[in-house]
């Protein structure tokens, strides 16, 4: 019998340095976890309109302020203080004074965003979720917001422990994170239509 071979576990380093890396990839526990398969498997338009209603009404708030920057989808943050976890949010706000005034032109930054937001798809399955939410906050992130499409509403995560859940008909704030931010949460869900 043939002994399995183990799976060599990449740091965050190596997988930033390998060209050979898939765009749209993470690094989990050392191992390389491609988003999507193939173009054909990119996330369905209305993950993607979620995705731009958060960063818009995120941006329009920060931006005049010069509260930090906020990142669309592409962004990857290696997470500390592991050196095996790279994460690619869909949305994630950086408070001013984070980062370098100016950023690399290549790399990826060893920090992890103030603000997380994930719009859940259907293949997220909860020890995925869990384990995103564990590397966050273990990295430093204060705020995570998971947006699920189907529910039609927005779970809030602090590092403190339970999540507040935020429905369609309320609006959702961005507590110590944010202050003055708020947003209604049906405006995210706008053209986007519902499971029949």
């Amino acid at each position: 019998m043939v002994a399995p071979t183990a799976i060599a576990r990449m740091t965050a380093r190596a997988f930033i340095d390998d060209p050979n890396i898939p765009e749209w990839s993470e690094l989990v526990d050392g191992v390389v976890v491609p988003c999507f398969a193939r173009p054909l498997n990119a996330p369905p338009r209305a993950h993607n309109r979620v995705a731009r209603a958060i960063f818009r009404a995120l941006d329009a708030h920060v931006a005049p302020r010069r509260l930090g920057e906020v990142y669309f989808d592409g962004t990857s943050y290696e997470l500390p203080p592991r050196d095996d976890v790279v994460r690619l949010p869909d949305v994630s706000f950086v408070r001013a004074g984070r980062e370098p005034a100016e950023v690399e032109r290549r790399g990826i930054p060893r920090l992890a965003p103030d603000l997380v937001v994930e719009v859940l798809s259907e293949s997220d399955q909860p020890a995925v979720i869990g384990r995103k939410r564990a590397h966050y906050f273990g990295g430093g992130t204060s705020l995570l917001w998971l947006i699920d499409i189907e529910a039609r509403g927005v779970e809030v995560w602090t590092p403190a422990g339970a999540p507040t859940w935020v429905a369609e008909d309320a609006q959702l704030d961005g507590g110590a994170v944010l202050p003055g931010f708020a947003v209604p949460v049906r405006d995210l869900f706008a053209g986007v239509a519902r499971e029949a």
